[in-house]
């Protein structure tokens, strides 16, 4: 018997963003999302100048209040693998008490500043592991997967589809005519980009086009990590006829050509 993860509602698609620096240029991106029902996560490090960075007292109602997500992205924003592990350790737990405090909640994601890769391509393991030991359960790289079905086996070492200048409205198409597994298209850069370059009219058309498609979950971070943490939890008998959610959250699975939801707590005989 073959059962296959979906995602949230049974949708075989979801998309979520990921904005990095906390750059007052955010606030013209949130608005854009918050119009077209976008969500993403926005990594944020401690603000050096209000000139250039969104304040903390602004967190909870630019980002929250708006349907978006939080994340470290370390307090000055060093490459990780350079410097002691103590010093790693201080950077994210100093940056996530920051985020807490403003915005009260809590936050467990990250993404690596400058991608933070060691010479051989990989996230360094005894990074990994400080990060863990902090609390963080989920971070991104800067390293683009070029593929659509890119739910991590280790989301400490989250790669991305691709960033925003990555031809987008094309791999959002393919994204949408695939119609093989369960996929994410994950978005990831800088809004400052946009305004560098003189080209918010790149995010709004996509955001426009891609808006209210009820083939697509629109969710961030965080909720693309805990419903696949949940999907990961589920028990199923020898033969998958029965299956158990030991986790909160409903889980929804494919079975038999049949979208089937698995509620928090609840076993299912198929």
């Amino acid at each position: 018997m073959l059962l296959n993860y979906v995602w949230k509602d049974g949708k075989k698609k979801a998309l979520t963003f990921s904005y990095d620096d906390g750059n007052i240029h955010d606030r013209r991106l949130v608005e854009i999302f918050a119009k077209y029902g976008m969500k993403g996560t926005f990594n944020l490090c401690r603000p050096q100048s209000t000139e250039w960075h969104i304040p903390m007292e602004e967190y909870k109602s630019l980002y929250l209040d708006n349907g978006q997500e939080i994340a470290c992205h370390a307090k000055t924003h060093p490459f990780l693998e350079q410097i002691p592990l103590m010093s790693v350790l201080e950077e994210i737990l100093e940056n996530r008490k920051d985020l807490e405090a403003a915005a009260g909640v809590p936050v467990r994601g990250m993404a690596y500043p400058f991608g933070t890769l060691s010479s051989s391509g990989a996230c360094a393991p005894d990074v990994k592991e400080v990060l863990r030991s902090a609390g963080i359960v989920y971070a991104r790289t800067t390293h683009p997967e070029e593929r659509i079905q890119n739910i991590p086996s280790d989301f400490l070492e989250w790669h991305p589809t691709c960033h925003h200048n990555g031809n987008i409205m094309e791999r959002a198409e393919k994204f949408l005519a695939n119609p093989w597994g369960t996929q994410l298209l994950y978005i990831w850069g800088h809004a400052f980009e946009f305004a560098n370059a003189k080209n918010w009219d790149l995010i709004e058309n996509f955001c426009a086009k891609y808006t209210n498609d009820d083939r697509i979950w629109y969710a961030t971070n965080g909720e693309i990590y805990d419903y696949v943490t949940a999907c990961r939890r589920l028990i199923t008998s020898a033969d998958c006829s029965i299956v158990q959610n030991p986790s909160a959250q409903s889980v929804w699975i494919e079975h038999d050509k049949q979208i089937v939801e698995i509620k928090g707590g609840a076993t299912v005989h198929l």
